[in-house]
């Protein structure tokens, strides 16, 4: 097994390798990028919520001069009636108002190195069902049948 830095690849905080693996008959190649070197300090939680609440989603990030931008999915949230965004220090947190279906979903919260945290939304929706008989049904169900 040998390590090749890739050439230009150098920068103060990632470096690529290419993993050469040689067994008996093959040899493998690896291109290798080491992660963000910046992590959140608390990464967001997953949360559940009832439609037409309001969900907060939060994070810490590792220094509060460090921007960050929201996601739900791949689509970058913008600050909204709808999303509030909020930095306060290290801490990054998003408020999802009137909250509905289409507001179910993964969210991340992005810095600019790249590093994400990642958390689900749930939205319970609110079940108006009442529970019947199968006779009651019947006598409320008109049923015709043509020969």
């Amino acid at each position: 097994m040998s390590f090749l830095p890739l050439k230009g690849a150098q920068s103060l905080h990632f470096i690529q390798f290419l993993l050469f693996v040689k067994t008996a008959t093959l040899i493998y190649l690896f291109t290798c990028f080491p992660g963000p070197a910046v992590r959140f300090r608390h990464p967001l939680k997953d949360v559940e919520v009832r439609e037409r609440d309001v969900a907060v989603l939060e994070c810490e990030v590792p220094d509060e001069s460090i921007p960050s931008a929201w996601y739900l999915e791949d689509q970058r949230l913008m600050p909204s009636s709808k999303y509030g965004m909020e930095q306060k220090g290290t801490k990054r947190r998003l408020t999802i108002h009137d909250v509905g279906m289409d507001d179910d979903g993964v969210y991340l919260c992005e810095m600019p190195d790249g590093a994400k945290s990642i958390a689900e939304l749930s939205v319970k929706g609110k079940l108006d069902c009442k529970v019947c008989s199968i006779s009651e049904l019947l006598k409320k169900a008109k049923l015709s049948c043509a020969i």
